[in-house]
């Protein structure tokens, strides 16, 4: 029985054909357009009723928010969390206890302990604390930090630049560089958080490492000043102008190799200031080769430092 049914749609669809064969041209061409206009009006009922859908509307909605929260927790909040776990390495006075404190965020060359962490005010390149006589100079020069304005950070003086800048080095642990010369008491570390007083007492532990990132600072810090002080008096030569209006950072991976060579760099944060950007890469290569890199901070023949340079006004 279903035999001859299934027989007997053959034979109808063999008698549609030859029919259809039949039909003169014309009949043949308004068929096709009726068939075509049938179905481009199938089409797009379904695609109003897909549109028109809000169950649809909603899975769709929730879709992409999913994939932005994917997008940000994988690549901006571990690496910020990380950041913030991460020791900061920095000169420190010697007048201490040695012993390791109980907690700290710094390491530094040896351990030392203080009943109250402080920073001095100014930012320059470390020295240790000068003689009590040096205190007469320290009201003239609050004073005259306190005179600086917001034009000071342009161009036209950039004499001024270096009681601004500084750079701060992050790696796994961090550590940061300064400018300013010839100041007793001052620290050339980015540090926040901290109460000022007459000098550098921090709380620190013994870093292994810290010779090397210290001979590492020892090379940028000329070179990144030297470099900011040529170009900034250069764009000033050609009448362009640098105003900072919020403390600016360009967060740059260094990757060396086991000799020292700077391998490959990458900026992972923009100071927002393409001529701070590009004086933060030229210094590092300038820097460069930075040699003795301790055996054990090496991965498969190379090491990735995180280096910030930090322009504040």
């Amino acid at each position: 029985m279903l035999n001859d049914q299934t027989n007997l749609k053959i034979i109808k669809g063999i008698e549609l054909i030859n029919g259809i064969n039949k039909m003169p041209r014309h009949e043949k061409l308004r068929m096709l357009f009726y068939f075509i206009f049938v179905s481009l009006v199938l089409h797009l009922c379904f695609l109003f009723w897909v549109k028109s859908d809000p169950t649809l509307h909603s899975l769709n909605s929730e879709l992409l928010d999913t994939l932005k929260v994917v997008l940000l927790s994988r690549e901006i909040i571990p690496r910020q969390s990380m950041r913030n776990k991460k020791r900061q390495i920095v000169n420190n006075e010697q007048t201490g206890r040695e012993v390791a404190p109980s907690s700290s965020r710094f390491y530094g060359e040896k351990n030392q302990t203080y009943e109250k962490e402080t920073i001095p005010q100014e930012i320059g390149q470390f020295r240790a604390q000068g003689p009590p006589s040096a205190k007469k100079d320290r009201g003239n020069r609050m004073e005259k930090l306190k005179s600086l304005k917001m034009a000071d950070l342009v161009i036209r003086k950039p004499k001024n630049l270096d009681q601004f800048a500084m750079a701060k080095i992050t790696n796994h642990q961090a550590l940061a560089v300064g400018l300013s010369k010839n100041s007793e008491g001052r620290n050339n570390d980015y540090i926040e958080g901290v109460n000022v007083g007459e000098g550098t007492n921090l709380n620190t532990h013994e870093y292994k490492f810290w010779g090397f990132y210290n001979r590492m600072r020892q090379r940028l810090e000329p070179n990144w000043e030297k470099l900011l002080d040529e170009r900034i008096r250069r764009y000033y030569a050609h009448g362009r102008k640098v105003i900072l209006a919020n403390q600016t950072m360009t967060l740059i991976k260094i990757t060396l190799d086991e000799e020292g060579n700077v391998f490959r760099m990458k900026v992972l944060q923009s100071s927002g200031l393409a001529e701070i950007d590009n004086i933060a890469i030229d210094a590092i290569t300038m820097s460069g080769p930075f040699t003795s890199v301790p055996k054990q901070m090496l991965q498969d023949q190379l090491v990735e430092i995180e280096w910030g340079f930090v322009v504040r006004p």
